[in-house]
């Protein structure tokens, strides 16, 4: 994550990628993996653009921590299918 300030805005860039979590596999053999994933939780009103964790080792991924909250699940969608994000829907 890299946090700057442009003139008179906060801008966070968060990396769309990161390597996959392996401790099993040598370093040069991880592949690039999401880093981020849209979840649409209707019971609580949220909808937010999480942190993915990548679980390969394990076979999995699961949903971590909450970066930008969203208004509705129009605005969720909207930004997710512009930035190439999968949605999970609770």
């Amino acid at each position: 994550m890299k946090i700057t300030k442009e003139k008179d805005e906060l801008v966070i860039r968060l990396p769309l990628t990161q390597k996959e979590n392996n401790c099993y596999m040598d370093e040069k053999d991880l592949r690039d993996v999401h880093n981020l994933i849209g979840v649409c939780n209707k019971k609580k009103n949220e909808y937010t653009i999480s942190q993915l964790c990548d679980l390969s080792y394990k076979g999995a991924q699961q949903e971590g921590m909450p970066y930008i909250f969203l208004e509705d699940e129009q605005e969720l969608e909207e930004v997710c299918r512009k930035c190439g994000l999968s949605i999970w829907y609770k």
